[in-house]
């Protein structure tokens, strides 16, 4: 096992499944072009066969030839690089879901779903509210608002206003919702945004989010990318709103939990131990 460095990374490219074969990918292929942090493992840096991706974000990654042996040499080095709760290595494939069973304990799902190739007009606001393209000012408003993750994975408000774009529905000064990429990548014509979509406790049911990812997905079509879906499978909501605008499901892909402190079961799998669970 070899950690590779970034001058590296694009040898990891040719293990990089078509996005319609894999989801969340554009996590994978921000770290390689360089355009959000991350780490990159593989059984041979010259000629990698195998590989997993560590997006700064938390979405990780097993691409390549699926390969519990790799998997299990990697698995101690994972914990140091956690910056956010639940963070997750994700299956590629079915025989990468396999493979990761025999070296990690706690399992989660993610449902993934196949972009329209259109999506319904923007439905009207509420008296009051508004719609406005995420700025530095609105940005700072995720904290205490909204989960401010998707801010903090671009570099901070600043940054993100640099090297991201978003929709941010407004009540007076108030944020009320959002749609906005929380990663951006992927092969030339099929570059994806992943969507990453919230709304304030208090503004829920109200359409908002629905309004804001139509906004999005339309900035998405106009800068030449795939807005992509993908959410936990116990996210009802967020399953629902993807139906509603035109999502279908394509598939549901396992992935296995890592947090700064882990440590070893009675099966010799990796799993949470009990201080980091306690302190989520």
């Amino acid at each position: 096992m070899e950690q590779l460095s970034p001058s590296e990374f694009e040898r990891l490219r040719p293990l990089v499944p078509h996005p319609h074969a894999a989801g969340h990918m554009a996590f994978v292929h921000s770290v390689i072009d360089g355009t959000m942090p991350g780490a990159a493992f593989a059984e041979s840096a010259g000629s990698p066969r195998s590989a997993i991706v560590c997006n700064e974000g938390g979405f990780w990654h097993a691409i390549g030839e699926p390969d519990a042996r790799f998997a299990r040499e990697v698995a101690a080095a994972l914990p140091a690089l956690v910056h956010y709760p639940g963070t997750a290595v994700w299956a590629s494939a079915p025989a990468w879901d396999a493979a990761l069973a025999e070296v990690f304990a706690l399992r989660r799902e993610r449902l993934e779903y196949t972009t329209p190739a259109g999506f319904p007009p923007r439905p009207a606001l509420p008296r009051g509210f508004r719609i406005e393209p995420i700025d530095a000012a609105i940005a700072r408003k995720f904290e205490g608002a909204v989960d401010p993750w998707v801010v903090a994975v671009w570099g901070g408000p600043e940054a993100f206003t640099e090297r991201a774009f978003g929709f941010a529905v407004m009540d007076g000064e108030r944020l009320a919702s959002f749609c906005c990429p929380c990663a951006i990548g992927g092969p030339a014509g099929l570059v994806e945004g992943e969507v990453e979509v919230g709304t304030n406790d208090a503004y829920r049911r109200m359409g908002l989010a629905r309004a804001a990812s139509i906004d999005y997905f339309e900035e998405c079509q106009r800068r030449g990318l795939v807005p992509s879906w993908t959410c936990s499978a116990d996210n009802i909501a967020s399953h629902r709103l993807a139906i509603s605008l035109g999502f279908k499901l394509a598939r549901s892909v396992g992935g296995y939990a890592i947090e700064r402190v882990m440590e070893r079961d009675g099966d010799g799998k990796w799993r949470i131990a009990p201080e980091a669970a306690n302190n989520r």
